[in-house]
């Protein structure tokens, strides 16, 4: 079996990893490499990846600007892949969608020359990458589904300790998906609501060790963080001389970025941005979600403007009813201050510290809208009514309103508000879904969370293996330290 990974600035040193645990434990020798960075290309040739059997995403980039776009050439890959058109999946990349409209498109013109030269030397026989985040994996998905070659996808699984696998790039959970259609038919066995009602347990009385969203502490502003950056940065680029990687900014962007974060905190603080809960005050959810990522970008494409979608849900509630809006902990000071205020000039709005536990703000709201965030799901687990935009492993299940469009928002919230908290009998079927669809281990964690010890990578490797229908395992190596 032949195995391409696509080994990005996160992920490279996990993913090397369960390629030598695949090699040695499962004798899946032929591994290949689409890498993002020059740091993590050398990284995995100096520990004995072939060079022709990588290749580098930033020599597609620099190539962007040889000569102007080929329109006919992308029209090509648009009617091929495209999901329905080439602008979307331009929209993805969080590089791709500040250029200008000739660049970017040539540098996607790029990008699919070199996935299906690629492809064409390596002949993979699947494709392994964590969560689709950028155009070059989402090319890479969409070329490998077109020529039969499997995908696979392990993804962060919502739930801290917690990994799911997918095939897809529209946010589902395939195992998830078969998982609730099956617990819809039978009952659930005495092991499977002993495991249920321990973990729903678990998450109603201790929700900071089951959520990574209750972590403030990780994401305060701190200088000792920025200057330690700037550091490393200045090591690798002007002591060591390695090569900046496109998506990497040059030392003056480094320290205007760095300076527009902390003048955005001091700002925060003198514009009193953020007001606490009012006791008592009946309101319905939304979590502002981190950007830019995924799960916006990928997932709900056309809720990116988050004012807009929290003036289009603030202007569908009923009378006497708030709209509290909580910033991710991530996102303070990376978001522009015009979007604080042009929130907070609704006044049926209320921008929540993000210092507040969010478990607070769930269990006192009446309903939950979100894009796709996390917040939804722990939210059904409460028996709160959901109401979701984008595309979300979650969306079908009961207790939860997909909404197709924003003008049904106000009938879909009254609705919603209407039901019923969800009994704890099919909140506890949510959790055997989800106990089944996904499995234990870490594909991304905050610092301090195992990552790249042994257990993790055995457990990953395990979990690959079963997935690609690999034999048993031929030895008892161990994965080599990376």
């Amino acid at each position: 079996m032949k195995i391409c990974w696509y080994f990005d600035q996160t992920q490279t040193r996990l993913f090397y990893r369960l390629a030598m645990a695949l090699k040695e434990c499962y004798g899946v020798s032929e591994h290949s490499g689409y890498v993002v960075g020059v740091k993590w290309y050398r990284y995995l040739v100096e520990r004995g990846f072939r060079p022709e059997r990588l290749v580098l995403i930033s020599d597609a980039w620099e190539q962007r600007l040889d000569r102007p776009p080929d329109l006919d050439y992308l029209r090509e890959m648009e009617a091929t892949y495209g999901v329905p058109n080439l602008g979307l999946m331009i929209d993805t990349d969080r590089t791709l969608r500040h250029l200008p409209y000739n660049e970017a498109l040539g540098a996607a013109e790029q990008y699919f020359r070199q996935v299906i030269d690629f492809f064409d030397r390596v002949k993979p026989d699947v494709v392994v990458m964590g969560d689709l985040a950028s155009l070059p994996p989402y090319i890479m998905q969409r070329i490998a589904r077109a020529r039969g070659i499997e995908f696979l996808s392990i993804v962060y699984g919502r739930q801290a300790h917690r990994v799911a696998v997918v095939s897809n790039t529209e946010g589902r959970w395939e195992a998830f998906e078969a998982a609730y259609r099956d617990l819809a038919h039978r009952a659930m066995t005495a092991e499977e609501r002993s495991e249920a009602e321990a973990y729903l347990e678990k998450f109603i009385h201790s929700p900071p060790d089951v959520s990574v969203v209750h972590r403030p502490e990780l994401y305060r502003f701190r200088f000792s963080v920025d200057w330690r950056r700037l550091g490393r940065y200045l090591k690798e680029h002007y002591f060591i001389g390695r090569r900046r990687d496109f998506y990497e900014p040059s030392l003056l962007d480094y320290i205007a970025i760095r300076f527009r974060r902390f003048w955005r905190f001091c700002s925060i603080r003198l514009e009193r941005t953020f007001e606490a809960p009012l006791p008592g005050e009946p309101y319905v959810y939304y979590p502002l979600h981190y950007q830019p990522e995924a799960s916006t970008l990928v997932r709900g494409p056309y809720f990116v403007n988050q004012p807009y979608v929290v003036e289009a849900i603030a202007k569908s509630l009923p009378a006497g009813i708030r709209l509290y809006v909580k910033e991710h902990i991530r996102g303070v000071g990376g978001r522009k201050l015009g979007d604080y205020r042009a929130i907070r000039q609704n006044p049926a709005v209320r921008l929540i510290d993000p210092m507040v536990d969010a478990r607070e703000i769930l269990e006192g709201a009446q309903a939950v809208v979100t894009v796709t965030g996390t917040a939804g799901w722990e939210a059904l687990l409460l028996g709160k009514p959901v109401l979701v935009l984008g595309n979300v492993f979650y969306q079908e299940v009961e207790g939860v309103t997909k909404v197709g469009d924003l003008r049904e928002l106000p009938k879909l919230i009254q609705e919603a508000l209407a039901r019923p908290l969800l009994p704890k009998d099919q909140r506890l079927r949510l959790v055997a879904t989800y106990l089944r669809a996904t499995h234990p281990g870490e594909i991304f964690a905050p610092k301090g969370e195992p990552f790249l010890d042994q257990v993790n990578v055995e457990r990953l490797t395990s979990l690959l293996a079963r997935e690609l229908a690999l034999a048993e395992p031929v030895s008892g190596s161990r994965a080599r330290e990376g």
